[in-house]
């Protein structure tokens, strides 16, 4: 994928890379496996990306990484605390993620708690695209 991104790079756009095996696959893909060994290929996913990604400046690049987008309990969505030495370590300048669904508006704790590269720009997820209501702007506001 290398080539492919650095192409993306070159014409001026910002490269976004979607990373659902950072968080989605724990219960998609390795439910036969303990949290310590998701964590493990979670990092090494994030290696993959970086490595990827190294003749790419940090400040062209972000990466989303998400649990789905569809109506369930979510129960199973895997906790982003456990993915922080992957997610901080990561390349790209920008991170996505979900904030705003129940699973995780309480995350912003262990965002806030984590030791972030300085230059790391958080981009929260703020609308719930799963429910079936339009939630209030104010509420939107408020997960500012």
């Amino acid at each position: 994928m290398r080539q492919e991104y650095e192409a993306i790079v070159a014409t001026g756009i910002m490269l976004q890379i979607d990373a659902p095996d950072i968080a989605l696959a724990r219960w998609l893909r390795y439910t036969d496996r303990n949290d310590d060994e998701f964590v493990r290929i979670a990092e090494r996913n994030a290696e993959v990306i970086n490595h990827a990604t190294r003749n790419i400046p940090r400040e062209k690049m972000r990466v989303h990484i998400y649990w789905g987008n569809y109506q369930g309990p979510r129960n199973h969505d895997f906790p982003v605390a456990r993915l922080m030495g992957a997610l901080t370590r990561m390349r790209p300048q920008q991170i996505l993620f979900e904030a705003a669904n129940p699973r995780h508006d309480h995350e912003w704790e262990d965002w806030r708690a984590a030791k972030l590269p300085d230059d790391m720009i958080l981009i929260p997820g703020l609308v719930d695209f799963c429910v079936t209501y339009v939630e209030h702007p104010r509420l939107v506001a408020q997960r500012l």
